[in-house]
């Protein structure tokens, strides 16, 4: 049952009563403090709970003068539900969006899936393969991939797996669920990317007012006079360590050249790359620059050499 609180003067209001005919009714009902209604400070004011309010009606219903305040009161209820009820699966989506992003598609691993569409793991990977012999099954690498034994699901795939269960589930509580999923997981992804990238762009901004606008490698700094391009650098990448995408900690200003450099010698961006990584390239590429090994030995120490983390295990990672 999806709980909530009401307040006392939404009820009063809705029942076309005053606060304090409803207190009269709550004294005569005995209703129970922390278990029927919550005080709020020293006023008689209080938030009643999903058991008092079910009291409260039964006490209306049993009164034939007072079962119009009833529907009343039903009415109330009913919205509050609904209200209650998106409110819990925003929250569950935000609490289990711990988003991998491959080739700039947000996925979330199996385990949070199945917590978000609040069904076993077990009856997720049924799900889905029943989702795969409809005419609209889940697309390979952009809807669903399979990382280290570990099923990433995009928000896509999640939506079309949430309308399948909306549809075809035996329980009529995870219909319902269901149903309303694909709303939050689309505007909580928009949020959340949103988000994601606003605080990654604010730490680099810091990163380079922290380095002056100066290549840490080659010490040459940006200014009117010599426009050098610059960029920041992940020492520890963002794919395979989400958690450090925004720290401050984690980022190097060099020049962009040396960025483009480095990336190509790892073979791509989309290759994993450690602090470790570039202090090999820049003792190999750059050596006359000795004092740059210096600061990415600092940088490494602040860090403590973090443990690359594998695919199925970035589902603790924060976002």
């Amino acid at each position: 049952m999806t709980e909530f609180l009401i307040k006392d003067s939404e009820i009063a209001q809705s029942l076309n009563i005053s606060r304090q005919k409803l207190l009269n009714i709550r004294r005569k009902l005995n209703l129970v403090p922390q278990t029927d209604y919550i005080k709020l400070s020293a006023s008689e004011a209080c938030f009643y709970t999903t058991n008092g309010i079910q009291k409260l009606y039964n006490a209306l219903q049993a009164s034939p003068p007072y079962r119009p305040k009833a529907r009343l009161l039903k009415a109330l209820v009913h919205n509050r539900k609904q209200q209650a009820l998106h409110a819990l699966i925003r929250q569950t989506v935000l609490e289990n969006s711990q988003i991998v992003k491959i080739n700039n598609i947000n996925f979330l691993p199996e385990d949070k899936v199945a917590t978000i569409l609040k069904i076993r793991l077990r009856t997720l990977n049924k799900t889905f393969e029943a989702v795969q012999k409809t005419p609209s099954p889940l697309t390979h690498e952009t809807e669903f991939r399979r990382i280290e034994e570990v099923t990433y699901y995009s928000f896509s795939g999640i939506g079309k797996l949430s309308e399948y269960l909306a549809e075809n589930h035996n329980n009529s509580t995870t219909r319902t669920w269901c149903k309303n999923v694909t709303i939050h997981t689309k505007s909580v992804e928009k949020d959340t990317a949103s988000s994601q990238n606003q605080r990654i762009n604010q730490a680099k901004n810091r990163a380079k007012a922290r380095d002056n606008n100066t290549c840490q490698i080659t010490q040459e700094k940006q200014t009117i006079d010599s426009p050098i391009p610059l960029a920041v650098h992940h020492l520890y990448d963002q794919t395979h360590y989400p958690h450090l995408a925004d720290s401050l900690d984690n980022l190097l200003t060099i020049k962009e050249s040396i960025h483009k450099e480095f990336h190509q010698y790892q073979g791509g961006t989309s290759k994993p790359c450690t602090i470790e990584d570039f202090a090999r390239f820049i003792q190999l590429a750059y050596p006359e620059y000795p004092d740059a090994l210096n600061t990415l030995h600092r940088f490494r120490k602040r860090l403590c050499t973090p443990q690359p983390l594998t695919l199925a295990q970035l589902q603790g990672a924060k976002t």
